[in-house]
C-alpha cells in the first residue's frame, strides 16, 4: 500500500498545480482513507511499527484537512459566481456546515461573510 500512497501524493501535487479542484478533493479523500486503512492493518501486526502508524495517521489528517479546505474554497467560488444553492454539491454544503460550527455561527451568516468578502475583493479589484 506504500506505493499507492506515494502515487496518490504525486497525483495530488499535480492536480493542485493544475488547479483541478474537484479531482483534487476526491484524491485527498481517497488518500486520507487509504492512510487510515493502512494504519489499521499495521495495528493488527504482531510487531507494530508505532512510528509508521503515527505517520500514517498524521498524513490521513493532513489530507482530510486539505479536502475540507478545498471544499470550502470551491463553495466560495460557487457562491461568488452566484450559483443557486440547489446546484451546490452536498459535500460543499457539509463543509459549510462544519465551518459554521467551527466558527460558532449559522451557515447563513457564514455564507453572508463569504459573499461580503467576495464582493469586497471584486470591488477592490475594480470588477464592481
Amino acid at each position: 500500500m506504500g506505493e499507492e500512497v506515494q502515487q496518490l501524493e504525486e497525483k495530488i501535487q499535480k492536480l493542485k498545480a493544475e488547479n483541478e479542484l474537484e479531482e483534487f478533493v476526491l484524491s485527498c479523500s481517497i488518500l486520507s482513507d487509504l492512510c487510515k486503512a493502512k494504519a489499521s492493518i499495521l495495528l493488527e501486526e504482531e510487531n507494530v511499527n508505532w512510528n509508521e502508524v503515527k505517520d500514517l495517521k498524521i498524513k490521513s489528517g493532513k489530507y482530510k484537512q486539505l479536502e475540507k479546505e478545498t471544499l470550502l474554497k470551491l463553495g466560495k467560488v460557487i457562491l461568488e459566481l452566484d450559483v443557486d444553492f440547489i446546484t451546490i454539491k452536498p459535500e460543499v454544503i457539509k463543509a459549510l456546515d462544519e465551518e459554521s460550527k467551527r466558527k460558532n455561527i449559522s451557515r447563513d451568516r457564514l455564507v453572508r461573510n463569504i459573499l461580503e468578502q467576495g464582493f469586497k475583493r471584486m470591488y477592490d479589484e475594480g470588477k464592481l
